[in-house]
């Protein structure tokens, strides 16, 4: 198989789809286990989710407001940016298959609500502590590993049976025959057997009636991001003489149409739309479930299932390498937004509580105000190091992120005006004052880094003496800058800018890290190359004076800067902290002791 081969992707997604009536079986018994999830009382329910899950967060509303008293409903994840008061005596679900940066801040207010559950396929606990730091209540479902293709097809059926778990619980009776259903997911891709590839090339449209057309989000989904095709709108068969078979009439057009054994009104409606075709260039296509709303969901995902694998496959639809695979990361990852953790943004009763339920970790950065060329601002590295502390924070999930302090060891930039310079020592009684202030409030450890390569050094070399005046307050810090430069230059590297453009100050990389941050404040008239350089220590240009080797102070080329491949370098840098946050903070489990 070559680079690039649509086969590939297809040959995963056939594998898994081909497990699916035995994962469903296992599934539909895990999730026959009850659950007690501490909602009593609570007075209404909210349930989120991005993707496929938002099917599954549908599906848990639709079932508690419909066979409850308890009033529920599905909110979008960003109304949970900000949720207010009025949340306090009500529960929270979200659903992530693999908690997708997006879907995890919608649990960024945990603390705000009565009762919150995440519904994911995640097992790692290093990556669910966080959650239950917060007292997040995490409910688990099969599909960890489902990575590799675009679309989904084992998450949204386990999630869903997820989702009937979390009803009963909420008080929904709702029976699960594991065998009959599983035996429904094998048959049901039978029922496609005639759909040919023309009749699946027409613009697409899915017929369902009544409230079972709240729920098939998924299967719209499926169409968009699996055969990237247009999102198909959704018609109740009484809607479709109300325009939308007037605007589809004059061409191509296939209706697909779900029914179900519970909808005995549905075939006389079907036989009447059929009279109205133009059989030449429209098709009915009927997809029978044999099982009533809602498991025929599940017989309603594989018949879609069988239909993508069609469509991947006549259209060579490569959903391992889909288009605009690299462009993602500005609305895909927001979670690094200033939402939840930025310490300065809260009132001090709001950073009592986030201590008092277990948010012990304080993130504290170092910046600089400091010449960074003539198209920089001099409070670059302080924006940048606030940038990395909160991308941070919403990584680990257990810290608060302090205010980035604004002037550190800046000597080889003082020929340049307006850059300030404290002297090692005093920047160390600095961070010393501020660990113990910290340590005060209830914070018994601090993470340390630097975004400006001048602290790196006295902050290493400070490390044993801070650690003896801050104690007990636990003090770590990540302060490999040549690991960083080596870690940023090869994604700089793997995106088609060499090293000495990426450069060292104010060059591709930190300029693109400023346009994904704050592109405003990038001069982006004054773009111009600096110093180019590969030196094996550029450490040596900086001092004592960098002036003196870089006289407009850029030691890079920021022309090609580029804030996507921006948010791809605060990526990797915060993968770095969170990697040194991570093992500095199990070293001190495991020895009870800090590494020196």
């Amino acid at each position: 198989m070559t680079a690039g081969d649509w086969r590939e992707g297809h040959r995963l997604l056939a594998e898994r789809i081909a497990r699916l009536p035995a994962i469903v079986r296992d599934a539909a018994r895990d999730a026959d286990a009850s659950l007690d999830l501490g909602v009593t009382g609570i007075r209404r329910l909210a349930t989120t989710g991005i993707g496929s899950s938002e099917a599954q967060a549908r599906l848990l509303a639709h079932l508690v407001a419909e066979h409850t008293a308890l009033p529920a409903r599905f909110l979008p994840p960003s109304a949970l940016l900000a949720p207010g008061p009025g949340c306090a005596e009500d529960a929270l679900v979200v659903f992530s298959q693999g908690l997708s940066p997006n879907a995890q801040l919608a649990l960024t207010h945990a603390a705000r609500w009565r009762r919150v559950v995440a519904a994911t396929a995640v097992t790692d606990a290093g990556r669910l502590a966080p959650l239950r730091a917060r007292g997040v209540t995490v409910v688990q479902f099969a599909g960890e590993g489902e990575f590799g293709t675009l679309v989904r097809v084992i998450g949204p059926l386990t999630g869903s049976l997820c989702a009937l778990q979390l009803a009963r619980a909420f008080g929904v009776e709702i029976p699960l025959p594991h065998d009959r259903l599983a035996a429904a997911v094998a048959q049901a891709p039978a029922a496609t057997a005639g759909v040919t590839s023309t009749v699946l090339a027409a613009p697409l449209a899915l017929v369902a009636s009544g409230a079972y057309a709240e729920l098939i989000s998924n299967l719209r989904r499926k169409i968009l991001e699996g055969m990237l095709r247009p999102m198909p709108p959704v018609w109740d068969p009484l809607e479709l003489a109300h325009g939308p078979f007037q605007q589809a009439f004059a061409a191509p057009a296939t209706f697909l149409a779900l029914t179900r054994p519970d909808a005995a009104e549905e075939q006389p409606l079907l036989a009447r739309l059929e009279a109205m075709l133009e059989p030449q260039r429209h098709a009915l296509v009927r997809l029978p479930a044999s099982l009533p709303m809602p498991l025929c969901l599940f017989e309603h995902e594989m018949q879609l299932n069988a239909l993508l694998l069609s469509d991947l496959e006549s259209r060579a639809i490569d959903q391992v390498r889909w288009p605009g695979r690299s462009r993602e990361p500005p609305l895909y990852d927001v979670s690094s937004l200033p939402i939840g953790r930025r310490m300065a943004a809260h009132v001090w009763p709001e950073v009592a509580a986030l201590v008092a339920q277990g948010c012990r970790t304080a993130v504290l950065p170092l910046g600089s105000t400091e010449q960074h060329g003539p198209h920089l601002p001099l409070d670059t590295d302080t924006v940048i190091g606030d940038a990395l502390a909160e991308r941070l924070c919403a990584e680990v999930g257990d810290a608060l992120a302090c205010p980035t302090l604004p002037v550190g060891c800046a000597s080889e930039h003082l020929a340049f005006p307006g850059t300030l310079h404290l002297e090692p020592a005093t920047l160390v009684a600095v961070l010393r004052d501020t660990v113990r202030a910290l340590g005060r409030h209830g914070i018994s450890r601090v993470f340390l880094f630097s975004a400006h390569g001048g602290n790196a050094e006295p902050l290493r070399a400070a490390l044993p003496e801070l650690r003896r005046a801050c104690a007990p307050v636990a003090v770590d810090a990540f302060t490999d800058l040549r690991r960083l430069t080596e870690v940023l230059h090869a994604e700089s590297e793997a995106c088609g800018i060499p090293p000495a453009s990426a450069g060292h100050h104010a060059g591709e990389t930190e300029t693109s890290m400023l346009l994904a941050v704050d592109p405003a404040q990038v001069r982006s008239d004054a773009l111009a190359p600096g110093l180019l350089t590969t030196a094996a220590d550029p450490q040596r240009l900086f001092y004592p004076d960098l002036r003196a080797n870089a006289p407009d102070g850029t030691v890079g080329d920021p022309r090609s800067a580029d804030a996507v491949r921006g948010a791809r370098y605060l990526r990797a840098w915060t993968g770095l902290l969170a990697e040194a946050y991570r093992r500095e903070k199990n070293h001190v489990h495991a020895t009870g002791t800090q590494n020196e």
